[in-house]
């Protein structure tokens, strides 16, 4: 955040509350998490539908296992490291966020 301590003061200058920024500053990173899902996704599905990431399973039994699947599975992994992956993230942006805003706007501004 110290990169952005001019942008954060002079938010802070025309009027922005700390709270305003600290959520600001959150979403842009689960909108950025969010955009590089999308093609991630598209990317890992080509290698399931080729074959390319097998599962265990397969044509033992008559039972039906997770594994077997695929897209339900799919679709808990993808879940389950997206959320793993934002709340990271938004500790990871929170924390400096938030020591970012408790400096004064003119203080901020005077970094530039």
């Amino acid at each position: 955040m110290n990169i952005r301590r001019e942008e954060i003061g002079l938010r802070m200058a025309l009027g922005s509350s700390r709270k305003g920024i600290k959520g600001l500053l959150i979403v842009e990173g689960l909108l950025l998490l969010t955009l590089i899902t999308l093609p991630a996704l598209l990317i890992e599905w080509q290698f399931v539908h080729a074959g390319l990431i097998e599962t265990y399973g397969k044509g033992y039994s008559q039972v039906t296992y997770l594994p077997d699947r695929i897209f339900l599975r799919f679709l808990i992994t993808n879940g389950l490291t997206w959320l793993l992956m934002a709340i990271v993230i938004v500790i990871s942006i929170w924390l400096p966020a938030r020591r970012a805003s408790l400096l004064a706007p003119a203080d901020a501004l005077h970094y530039e």
